[in-house]
């Protein structure tokens, strides 16, 4: 199973953007999931100087660290991110999407359990009938569309923002792209992927 990392920095939190942002100058050190967790082990202590100790903690390059956390094309990554969840019908924050399947909020296990095992088996049927392993993801990710493949397929495009959908718009299954500056967790050929939308606060 792997997991990927999406930012949606909540207008209503002020430290979610710097956070954001730091997580990301953390990542081009090859820290975001150290950086992630010391976030969330003290989510009301983010402020602008733990960003800097814990990078500190890290043994980051703080020149490098503070240089990128004022990054302004890290800064649209994110805002693009938070832009495509939005389009998505995930406004706030935690919002997975586990091969297409929405699941939004503070969840129990068994409602990713239910999911992620349903998932499983459809992955192990796709490689049965001769999916390459590679593909398995994008084809359960279309699968669980159907009809709505085209309308968010493009939900972020060279930068773009993400267009809304028309309503009514079942908001159960999506297509998310899966970009390589997204931090993940996990193999990148996993027969279950969940897209994660989230801040630090």
């Amino acid at each position: 199973m792997a997991v990927v990392f999406k930012h949606n920095p909540l207008g209503f939190h002020k430290q979610a953007m710097p956070a954001a942002l730091a997580s990301m100058a953390a990542a081009k050190q090859g820290k975001f999931w150290e950086y992630h967790d010391k976030m969330f082990a003290d989510q009301k202590g983010i402020n602008a100087g733990n960003l800097t100790k814990w990078a500190t903690e890290l043994g980051l390059d703080m020149a490098a660290f503070a240089k990128d956390s004022k990054d302004g094309a890290l800064r649209k990554q994110i805002e693009n991110e938070q832009r495509a969840s939005v389009a998505l019908g995930q406004r706030g924050t935690p919002a997975f999407l586990i091969n297409g399947k929405a699941l939004s909020g503070a969840q129990p296990f068994a409602g990713f359990k239910t999911i992620i095992e349903a998932e499983l088996k459809a992955a192990d049927e796709a490689i049965a009938s001769g999916t390459p392993l590679a593909a398995v993801h994008a084809a359960r990710a279309r699968a669980n569309l159907g009809g709505k493949a085209k309308l968010y397929m493009n939900s972020l495009v060279n930068g773009k923002p993400a267009k809304k959908p028309r309503p009514p718009v079942d908001p159960t299954v999506w297509k998310v792209t899966v970009d390589d500056h997204n931090p993940i967790k996990g193999n990148k050929d996993a027969l279950v992927t969940i897209v994660e939308w989230s801040d630090y606060q």
